[in-house]
């Protein structure tokens, strides 16, 4: 019968463990009617399960910050036991059962993902791309994917949560993280969670001094969580385009994009031609007088706060840009395109002008690598 429907064993293995775990009185009734034949199933199919007894036992003693609060990170079992379940990559494990991965968020509030959930993932984002040896690896990395999934399924079908959901996305995910954490990796400086992280380190005999990173893989791994974030939403087709949230989050990273690469033309002391030839030129001057400062300034007030050299400004920037170039280019604009109707190719026209005062902007800067890497940039076709 399930196979004629269409479910498999894997589905009815999440249907039980979700139930259990987010419908207790629902749980009750099931197990009291067919009490055995579930347990059974859950003893023989999910070989890998823990509860959340089990799960806590697991994080080393010297990282107890990611398990301090018991009941908040009860809420990460069905999430790591979805994944031991479920052996396929982690894009996979997200657009093959959304609806999963949507119940995730349940029962959590926005206050808890920001203050308790999001400090730890960036623990256990900075723990995956420091190089260390530990038998815990395999499963602090496994941590942080159940940390990420959490962070994806709030964030990408929560655009009803109390605060503004735009400034939340664009200020918290992306600006922040750039200003705050990936600048302080590249200027090497102590990082904020050093104090939480270097016991365990020196429990590996690893001298960390001050937590540097593999800069463009920490900042690479954070946006693919934010890449899932705005596809995930922008499969919801029960929002209409024009009130959908998610776009104007894109036109943020295009402007991001646009103002940092402002700041490569500056450090790389580019002279602009005032009475300009080119055509890449004369847009630039063009978009020069009406770009908004508002990310050029405040990233101009954090160089000159941490006294960054002329070499860490641009490194900063090359992977800034570069990083938000690749969640562009990841963003699934089909799903966008396919609903051919007057706001969809209105925003894609707005895209499309975007890209090419980027464009613009890049050339203008002279940096080859960066100019390479936009035109690699999958943009969404104009029809």
């Amino acid at each position: 019968m399930s196979e004629m429907i269409g479910i498999t064993e894997e589905d009815w293995i999440i249907c039980f463990g979700i139930i259990k775990n987010r419908n207790k009185a629902l749980w009750n009734t099931l197990t009291s009617k067919y009490g055995p034949a579930i347990e059974v199933k859950e003893l023989i199919t999910i070989k890998e399960s823990v509860d959340s007894k089990v799960l806590y036992t697991l994080v080393p003693s010297e990282l107890q910050f990611l398990n301090n609060n018991i009941a908040l990170f009860m809420q990460i079992e069905p999430i790591y036991n979805y994944l031991m379940n479920w052996k396929s990559d982690l894009k996979n494990n997200i657009y093959s059962n959304i609806e999963i991965i949507k119940s995730f968020k349940d029962e959590i509030t926005h206050k808890d993902i920001i203050n308790w959930y999001f400090l730890r993932y960036k623990v256990l984002l900075i723990l995956k791309t420091l190089s260390y040896q530990s038998k815990d690896k395999i499963f602090l990395n496994n941590l942080f994917k159940c940390f990420q999934i959490l962070i994806v399924s709030h964030f990408s079908f929560n655009e009803d949560m109390p605060t503004n959901y735009v400034r939340t996305v664009t200020e918290t995910m992306i600006f922040r993280f750039l200003k705050n954490n990936l600048l302080t990796n590249i200027k090497g400086q102590k990082q904020e969670y050093g104090r939480i992280i270097k016991p365990f380190l020196k429990k590996c005999n690893n001298n960390h001094k001050t937590l540097n990173t593999n800069a463009r893989k920490f900042a690479k791994i954070h946006f693919r969580t934010v890449t899932h974030i705005l596809n995930l939403s922008l499969l919801d087709t029960n929002v209409e385009l024009n009130n959908m949230k998610s776009l104007v989050i894109i036109e943020n990273i295009c402007l991001l994009i646009e103002s940092l690469s402002h700041l490569l033309i500056l450090i790389n002391g580019v002279i602009v031609n005032k009475n300009p030839k080119k055509a890449y030129e004369k847009i630039y001057l063009k978009r020069l007088k009406i770009i908004s400062n508002k990310y050029i300034n405040d990233i101009s007030n954090e160089f000159n706060k941490v006294h960054l050299s002329p070499k860490q400004k641009y490194k900063f920037l090359n992977i800034s840009i570069d990083t938000l170039l690749t969640v562009i280019s990841q963003i699934n604009w089909k799903i966008i395109q396919d609903r051919q109707n007057y706001q969809s190719q209105m925003f894609l026209k707005k895209i499309d002008s975007k890209r090419i005062s980027i464009q613009s902007i890049l050339l203008m800067s002279g940096d080859l690598d960066l100019t390479a890497t936009f035109r690699l940039t999958n943009w969404p076709q104009i029809r």
